[in-house]
C-alpha cells in the first residue's frame, strides 16, 4: 500500500509541473479578419470569453489584426462582432473555440459579404375611395422569384371590397372607408418567408349636393374626406371630353368645400367630382 501511494504522490506531482508556468507568461490569441480576397476587415471588435460572462476584447487594426489577452490557461472562445460585419456588408461569423498556453495561439477569421435577405419593398399603399376600382402592386426583393403573396395568420382582414392575388396585386372596389392596417407575407422560389405591416387608407365616397340658383350662378357644397384633394368639373355636353375644372381643393385638411359656378347660362349642366390630384 505504501508504495501505491508514493507512486501516485508521483504522478500527481508531476502533472502539477507540467501546469507551472513562467509568471510573465502572455496567454493570447491573435490572427487576422480578411475577406475572401485578403482585404483586412478593418475596426471590428473581436472579443474573448470565458463561456461564463468574462470578456476580453480587441479591436481590428488597418490590417486586420487583432490580439485577445487571456488572464490565464484554459478553455475560451471568440468570435466577430456580428452587427459589425453587417454593417459593412459581411456575413456573421461562428466562434472559435481555443485553448491557449504558453505559445501564443493564432486563429485568422475569413468573412464571406452577406447574402441579401427577402424584403417586402413597399413602404406605404394607395389611398383607396369607396365605389372606385383600386389597385395596388405589393413588391419584393433580395429573394429568388417567383414570390407568392397572401396575408399572415394573425392579419386583420382586407377592407371589405378588396382582395389580395398570389402575384402580389391588391384590387377590388371597397364599400367601407376607414383606415385598415393588413399584414402581408411574401416567399420566394427557396421558401424563404418575410412579412410587412402596411396601411390602406379608404377614403369615404365623394358627395356633391343638388347645385342652387342664385343670382345667376350655381353654388353647391361638396362633403368628401380630409386628406384628400378633389377636382370639381362642369360639362354641358358630358359625352364629350369638354370638362371643365371649377376648383380645384388643395386643402387636404379640409372635408367640406363651397363650389361656385359663375359662368351658368342654363340648367343644362352637368357637375362631377375628380379624386385628386394627390
Amino acid at each position: 500500500m505504501p508504495l501505491v501511494l508514493a507512486a501516485l504522490l508521483a504522478i500527481t506531482g508531476g502533472l502539477r509541473t507540467l501546469a507551472d508556468h513562467p509568471p510573465d507568461t502572455i496567454f493570447q490569441t491573435f490572427g487576422y479578419v480578411l475577406d475572401a480576397e485578403g482585404n483586412p476587415v478593418v475596426g471590428v471588435d473581436v472579443v474573448g470569453d470565458d463561456w461564463i460572462g468574462e470578456t476580453y476584447p480587441s479591436t481590428t487594426d488597418s490590417n486586420g489584426y487583432y490580439s485577445v489577452i487571456f488572464p490565464a490557461e484554459g478553455n475560451y472562445r471568440i468570435q466577430v462582432n456580428c452587427s459589425q460585419l453587417l454593417q459593412q456588408g459581411y456575413a456573421c461569423l461562428p466562434y472559435e473555440a481555443v485553448s491557449p498556453e504558453a505559445d501564443p495561439v493564432r486563429h485568422d477569421f475569413i468573412v464571406s459579404a452577406a447574402t441579401p435577405l427577402l424584403r417586402i419593398t413597399n413602404d406605404a399603399l394607395p389611398k383607396a375611395h369607396v365605389g372606385a376600382a383600386y389597385h395596388a402592386q405589393l413588391g419584393a426583393a433580395d429573394g429568388q422569384p417567383p414570390y407568392t403573396w397572401q396575408l399572415t395568420h394573425d392579419s386583420p382582414a382586407l377592407p371589405p371590397g378588396l382582395s389580395l392575388s398570389a402575384g402580389g396585386v391588391i384590387s377590388g372596389s371597397p364599400t367601407t372607408n376607414s383606415l385598415f392596417p393588413i399584414k402581408v407575407q411574401v416567399s420566394d422560389a427557396n421558401s424563404v418567408i418575410t412579412n410587412k405591416v402596411l396601411f390602406i387608407t379608404v377614403n369615404r365616397q365623394p358627395t356633391l349636393l343638388q347645385p342652387i340658383w342664385r343670382t345667376n350662378r350655381f353654388s353647391m357644397r361638396l362633403f368628401a374626406a380630409a386628406g384628400q384633394n378633389y377636382t370639381i368639373q362642369m360639362s354641358t355636353n358630358p359625352s364629350t371630353a369638354g370638362w371643365t375644372s371649377l376648383l380645384v381643393t388643395n386643402n387636404p385638411n379640409s372635408g367640406s368645400y363651397i363650389v361656385f359656378d359663375p359662368h351658368a347660362t342654363n340648367a343644362n349642366r352637368v357637375y362631377r367630382v375628380v379624386i385628386g390630384p394627390d
